[in-house]
């Protein structure tokens, strides 16, 4: 599997807990990882020779490793006793990561890390986040100051609480700014409902995520939406406290339509669509990487893109099991 740097428009996590490479037509499939993780969140390096993805040891053992894939060497960068199984890590620059970790028994922080490793405690990682709420899902811009991340808030109605996810927009100045606070009417029994692994699209003036709905066959507990909302970057940096510009968009309704796209019908079709990952890079304009899971006791999950005019097309028909596409996004193309 050794090659000098990662092919291909896009990664993902795949079979036998491997990490692949992928053009966006399904072809040129390749295996990146020499060693099964399972290697779950991830993101490829600027100069397209490093990955930075979590390893997953067990229920609340998430580690990170940046591993060089001419060499297939592997290094960790995430210290002990810091799990950073809760979703989100990639890079700021060829030669420093980011990622979101609970150390020491602390709520999750967003951290910066050297992605050659030496991070012998958390003492070596610099916080970017200072939330009393856990962050997750941390996804940064690639050569800009720029990064967004999900904050679990809690939200009761009577004596019914739950974790409500909100995304929020931060840079490294230490600006920050929110960007949605879910569907406020959506509390359930369900521990977890609202905004999930946002993405910058690639003129850093939007966000795609994915959000729980309740109004799906496979909803409200366990459905996904994708969902869009802009931001703007003068309110973060003025120091406004929501950034968002017009209200939230439901991709799903528009550009995945039930005629087209009938959610779960039977578990024979895509249901949910998780792990939402606008286009940016080697992505093409306007397209989305999502996971699709498809509904039922078994799920089967794979990795499917959409064009701006709403086609949808399996990229791992062969895989069961793929997750976590990512673009491979050397930099962005900001309009500001």
């Amino acid at each position: 599997v050794t090659r000098d740097a990662v092919s291909g428009h896009l990664t993902y996590a795949g079979a036998g807990g491997h990490l692949f490479s992928l053009e966006v037509t399904g072809g040129l499939r390749q295996r990146l990882t020499a060693e099964p993780g399972p290697w779950t969140w991830h993101a490829v390096s600027p100069d397209g020779r490093q990955l930075v993805a979590v390893r997953e040891a067990g229920p609340t053992d998430h580690s990170v490793w940046v591993i060089d894939v001419r060499d297939q060497t592997t290094t960790r960068v995430s210290p002990p006793g810091c799990d950073a199984g809760l979703g989100g890590v990639g890079w700021t620059n060829d030669a420093q990561v980011m990622f979101a970790a609970a150390c020491n028994g602390q709520p999750s922080v967003g951290y910066l890390a050297s992605a050659s490793g030496g991070n012998a405690s958390v003492d070596d990682l610099l916080p970017l986040t200072d939330h009393e709420q856990p962050v997750r899902d941390l996804f940064p811009a690639t050569r800009t100051p720029l990064f967004t991340y999900v904050l679990d808030v809690v939200s009761c109605s009577g004596n019914t609480c739950v974790t409500k996810p909100e995304v929020w927009i931060g840079e490294s100045n230490g600006g920050r700014c929110r960007l949605t606070d879910g569907d406020r009417d959506l509390v359930t029994g369900a521990a977890r409902l609202g905004d999930h692994h946002p993405t910058f699209a690639a003129a850093l003036d939007a966000v795609v995520f994915s959000r729980n709905v309740g109004d799906k066959p496979a909803g409200p507990d366990g459905h996904f939406d994708l969902m869009r909302v802009g931001f703007d970057v003068q309110a973060l940096l003025r120091g406004d406290p929501v950034c968002a510009v017009g209200g939230v968009t439901n991709l799903s309704t528009t550009l995945l339509s039930s005629e087209r796209y009938p959610d779960g019908a039977g578990g024979e079709v895509v249901g949910s669509e998780r792990d939402a990952a606008a286009a940016a890079g080697r992505g093409p304009e306007g397209s989305i990487l999502f996971t699709g899971e498809a509904s039922g006791t078994d799920p089967v999950t794979g990795v499917w893109v959409i064009d701006p005019a709403g086609n949808r097309t399996a990229l791992t028909p062969e895989d069961p099991v793929a997750r976590h596409p990512s673009w491979i996004i050397p930099a962005y193309s900001p309009v500001f």
